[in-house]
C-alpha cells in the first residue's frame, strides 16, 4: 500500500484541506485528497468560495464502514500514520511517501520504502523505521480496537489513540 503523508496538523490530510474544512464542516459533503483537492458542497450552498471548491454533479454514497474497516486496510493506514507521525518532528521529514508491506524482503526485513525531503537519506530513515517499529498489526489493531472508526470520519482532527509519539526517543540517526 502506497500512502502519502503531509507536514500538517493531521498528517493524512494536506494543511490546505485542514484550513479549508476547519472553517465550516457543516456544508461539506465529500472531499478527495489527490494531486488536486476537491471539496463538494450542496448546490444550494455557496459558503466556501475558493480555488479548492468544485461543484461535482454526481454524488455516490454508501454507509460506512463498507471497505473501510480495520480488517480491510484501515489498520495499515493507521499504523503507517503512527510511524510517519514520529518522523516529521524527529527527523524533519516534511511530506512523506510511504510504501507499507508486510511481506519480507531478501534481508528478512519488511519490504517498506520511504521517500522524504529530509536532510537524511531515505535508506537511513527506512532503516530507523525497521529498527524501531515491530509492524505487529495484530497487536496494534487490538490496542485501538475500542476506538470507533466513525469518530475518525466525523471528527478527523480530534485526538487519535494511534497518534502518540511513544517511540520518539528511539528515533535518531547517528
Amino acid at each position: 500500500m502506497w500512502l502519502k503523508f503531509y507536514a500538517s496538523e493531521r498528517i493524512i490530510y494536506p494543511q490546505d484541506l485542514i484550513d479549508t474544512v476547519s472553517k465550516d464542516l457543516t456544508n461539506i459533503k465529500y472531499h478527495s485528497v489527490s494531486p488536486e483537492l476537491v471539496v463538494e458542497l450542496d448546490y444550494s450552498e455557496n459558503t466556501l468560495q475558493n480555488e479548492f471548491c468544485k461543484f461535482v454533479p454526481m454524488t455516490v454514497t454508501s454507509e460506512f464502514p463498507h471497505g473501510h474497516s480495520l480488517s480491510m486496510g484501515r489498520s495499515i493506514l493507521y499504523y503507517s500514520e503512527y510511524i510517519c507521525n514520529h518522523l516529521e518532528s524527529s527527523l524533519r521529514t516534511g511530506d512523506i511517501v510511504f510504501k507499507f508491506s508486510t511481506k519480507m524482503n531478501d534481508n528478512d526485513d519488511y519490504d517498506i520504502s520511504i521517500t522524504t525531503d529530509s536532510m537524511y537519506k531515505d535508506s537511513d530513515i527506512t532503516s530507523v523505521i525497521l529498527d524501531v517499529f515491530d509492524f505487529n498489526l495484530t497487536k496494534f489493531t487490538n490496542e485501538i480496537k475500542g476506538y470507533d472508526v466513525i469518530e475518525d470520519i466525523t471528527n478527523p482532527f480530534n485526538n487519535k489513540p494511534w497518534l502518540v509519539k511513544d517511540k520518539s526517543r528511539d528515533i535518531f540517526i547517528v
